[in-house]
């Protein structure tokens, strides 16, 4: 049975599911804490993919990174690669690096990214935003991108990268998992196929000159796909909560353990893998 914690009689802020610490005042369905930072660090290394404004960050300009993450690895990485922009890391928790650590070009704020980002209008060069699937409703998502395109300067660029969480080459256990998740993602409210959505969602609100790239992302049957694997398996272990409410069999924490250290055998066998969408687009 899932416990919570006594630190889930708090502030209302957090709260605790077996021992992981999650946010209660945002739908993100992962965890919030030192853990979900490691598995961040992991999926910034497998998906580094640079923008088309390289030039830009040479020469110095302002740079959001949109939900950056507990450990805003994305920004105090890049921020070391490019000295003459400025970084600003915005996220709903408050995971950020401590002062001495960041790099000085990067400063950090809590926000919602899917209510208002806190920047005036047209002060971007360049927005970054990756792997919100398991945190914006379709209402949400629509406010979010209209919030990017407010803050971005004309001319400035946004990136997205998303996952398509259709498994190609699937197994039997992984068949079940990933129906069961798109079953969670519903009864969140979560838009599970975002990723191929964000052409024509960007393009209603105003969004021009768009590159969008796929790329397959195997999982645990090669040398990348073990890393890719513990970044995405990262998360599947992480929703055993959210998958629990529906499925009570996977409260039991050693049940659902044993099922995904299963998934993870047969995506060997089977050489199952992802697709990353990654979308660039301009404000005109």
């Amino acid at each position: 049975m899932t416990i919570l914690s006594k630190e889930a009689i708090n502030d209302g802020y957090y709260y605790f599911v077996n021992g992981r610490r999650f946010n209660a005042r945002a739908r993100y369905i992962l965890p919030s804490d030192e853990g979900e930072s490691v598995r961040l660090l992991e999926q910034h290394f497998c998906f580094k993919i640079l923008p088309p404004v390289k030039p830009q960050l040479d020469e110095g300009i302002q740079v959001l990174d949109s939900a950056c993450g507990y450990g805003a690895h994305w920004t105090t990485d890049i921020a070391k690669e490019y000295p003459n922009s400025r970084f600003l890391g915005v996220d709903i928790s408050d995971g950020f690096p401590v002062e001495d650590i960041a790099p000085s070009n990067t400063t950090f704020a809590l926000g919602n990214i899917a209510i208002k980002i806190p920047l005036p209008d047209n002060t971007l060069g360049f927005v970054f935003q990756r792997f919100l699937i398991g945190a914006l409703s379709s209402e949400e998502w629509n406010s979010n991108l209209k919030e990017i395109h407010r803050v971005l300067k004309p001319g400035g660029f946004v990136e997205l990268l998303e996952y398509n969480l259709e498994v190609y080459n699937a197994g039997p256990l992984l068949e079940t998992f990933t129906e069961r998740m798109f079953q969670g993602f519903k009864n969140a409210g979560l838009v599970a196929d975002i990723s191929i959505q964000l052409n024509d969602r960007l393009k209603k609100i105003g969004f021009v000159g768009f590159v969008t790239t796929v790329q397959d992302f195997p999982l645990n049957n090669s040398h990348n796909g073990e890393a890719n694997w513990r970044s995405l398996g990262g998360s599947f272990r992480g929703m055993g909560s959210l998958l629990a409410k529906v499925y009570t069999e996977w409260e039991d924490r050693g049940i659902y353990k044993e099922y995904m250290d299963n998934v993870e055998k047969e995506l060997i066998e089977y050489k199952s893998y992802v697709k990353i969408y990654t979308v660039y687009a301009q404000k005109p």
